[in-house]
């Protein structure tokens, strides 16, 4: 899969909110929280680091989540693959949520921001 993204980062929730630099890159995030839920959703955009900082903002069904378990947002993984070609991030997105099905993903597969 290394070669249908530029770069990786792998870290928690809460080292990325506290740590928060703007990269101003696209791709794929995976939000999961281990051993008890394991991946809970995947979204894609042109922007993560804005986007993740939405689902704070916004009235979300993730923003809502998170809100809720925040204590424990040091303890969820986030993995981030930069890609940049669109169709790219689209298809490696689709693939992502039929194989790990995370649980507020039902009705947005494949949804672009």
């Amino acid at each position: 899969m290394s070669e249908l993204y530029e770069g990786f980062k792998r870290t928690t929730l809460g080292n990325y909110l506290s740590d928060y630099v703007e990269d101003r890159k696209a791709g794929i995030y995976l939000l999961s929280c281990y051993p008890s839920l394991g991946c809970i959703y995947i979204g894609m955009s042109q922007d993560v680091s804005v986007r993740l900082r939405q689902h704070l903002k916004e009235n979300m069904k993730l923003g809502d989540f998170i809100k809720k378990y925040y204590a424990d947002a040091c303890g969820w993984r986030l993995d981030i693959f930069y890609i940049s070609d669109k169709e790219k991030r689209i298809k490696t997105e689709k693939k992502l949520i039929e194989h790990f099905r995370p649980i507020l993903n039902e009705q947005h597969l494949g949804e672009y921001r």
